[in-house]
């Protein structure tokens, strides 16, 4: 393995601003302050470590999982994936070889730095396909990690959140904002990343939403709430599944698109 394998980027302090180096490429400072954002160090143990466990033990990895396709580092910079394809994956078997396994603490600072649903490589190529060339909105991004990824794909987004998520980490810019936003881009697709389980959220959003494609990644152990699912039984058809989205042993969390039914005017 190269050292790039190993390296986890830095997340950017919530008090930071992004600007455009002499190279043209983002660049991050705490605001005001004119000196790097710090480096979160327990990543980067946690990394050398993992790295240096599989050059002993030789597990084996989600990167040995055979994928057909999707953004290379060279195109998007994905952090995430770099991290979680060192780890031991759940299983050997077709159901388990996009989990990863891994202790509650690490898996816990790593949805807290990153997101709670990973997107993989292949998910950005699968949702470039669903969305032909439509933008996105995003309601409850947190970190911003998914919209961060979408727009390095060249997928135009808007991502809002009310705040209420540990944003200890931004990864673009992401406004105030809530479910009501998606009453203001019917022309868009809404996308709903892992919403709050048992919450009202994701209902509440797809209330307001009025256009026909919605992006969720997420299950009923794991996300949303039940008046939601009846709403997609209902109201939507699933048009697909992303096949290599990769989540957590243990922690059920599929990528799907759905379209909303024709409704018939009265």
């Amino acid at each position: 393995m190269t050292s790039k394998s190993h390296h986890i980027a830095t997340p950017r302090h919530p008090n930071t601003a992004v600007r455009s180096n002499a190279a043209g490429q983002p660049s991050t400072t705490q605001a005001g302050a004119g000196r790097p954002a710090p480096v979160d160090r327990r990543l980067e143990l946690i990394g050398r470590k993992l790295a240096e466990h599989w050059e002993v033990a030789r597990f084996p990895r989600l990167a040995d999982t055979p994928v057909d396709d999707g953004h290379g580092e060279g195109v998007v910079d994905n952090p995430y994936w770099r991290f979680l394809r060192l780890m031991p994956r759940g299983g050997v078997d077709p159901a388990q070889q996009w989990s990863v396994e891994y202790g509650a603490a690490v898996r816990d600072l790593l949805v807290r730095t990153y997101s709670s649903s990973i997107p993989s490589p292949a998910d950005l190529t699968w949702l470039e396909r669903v969305l032909t060339g439509r933008g996105v909105v995003e309601i409850g991004a947190g970190s911003g990690y998914w919209a961060w990824q979408l727009r390095q794909a060249g997928i135009d987004v808007v991502a809002v959140d009310d705040g209420t998520a540990n944003r200890s980490h931004l990864w673009t810019e992401v406004p105030f904002g809530n479910t009501a936003d998606a009453c203001d881009h019917g022309d868009r697709a809404l996308a709903l990343i892992r919403p709050p389980l048992d919450s009202a959220m994701a209902q509440t959003a797809l209330d307001f939403y009025d256009g026909d494609l919605l992006i969720f990644a997420g299950d009923e152990s794991t996300a949303a709430g039940r008046i939601f699912y009846d709403s997609l039984r209902t109201g939507w058809q699933e048009i697909g599944t992303a096949p290599h989205h990769p989540t957590y042993a243990g922690v059920a969390c599929h990528l799907r698109a759905f379209r909303r039914h024709r409704r018939i005017p009265v």
